[in-house]
C-alpha cells in the first residue's frame, strides 16, 4: 500500500520559510524541544519556530506569511522573489 500525500508548492513554501529563518538567526529552529514534540508539531502544523525581537520587519512578515497555518494565505514564490528583490534594492539604495 502506498500512502499519498496532498503536496503542491505551498508545501515548499512553508519550507522555504524555515530555511530564511535558518540563515537569517544562523542557527538550527527547534533545538530547544525533543524530537517528539518537533515531529508532532510538524505533523499538527503547529509548529513555528521564534523570530527574535531584531529580526527586520520585512523580514519577519515574509517568513510567518511563508509558514501560515492556511496554505492558501502563503505567497507563490514568485511573490517571494519579488518582496526578496525589493528588499535588496531598498538595503542598496543611498541614504540622503
Amino acid at each position: 500500500m502506498v500512502l499519498m500525500l496532498d503536496h503542491d508548492n505551498k508545501v515548499d513554501v512553508s519550507h522555504y520559510g524555515i530555511v530564511l529563518w535558518e540563515l537569517l538567526i544562523g542557527t538550527t529552529p527547534y533545538s530547544d524541544i525533543s524530537d517528539d514534540k518537533e515531529i508532532e508539531g510538524v505533523i499538527k502544523n503547529t509548529l513555528r519556530p521564534s523570530i527574535p525581537n531584531d529580526c527586520p520587519s520585512k523580514w519577519k512578515l515574509l517568513m510567518e506569511n511563508c509558514w501560515s497555518a492556511d496554505p492558501v494565505e502563503r505567497p507563490l514564490f514568485t511573490e517571494i522573489a519579488w518582496e526578496l528583490r525589493e528588499m535588496l534594492v531598498s538595503e542598496t539604495r543611498p541614504t540622503d
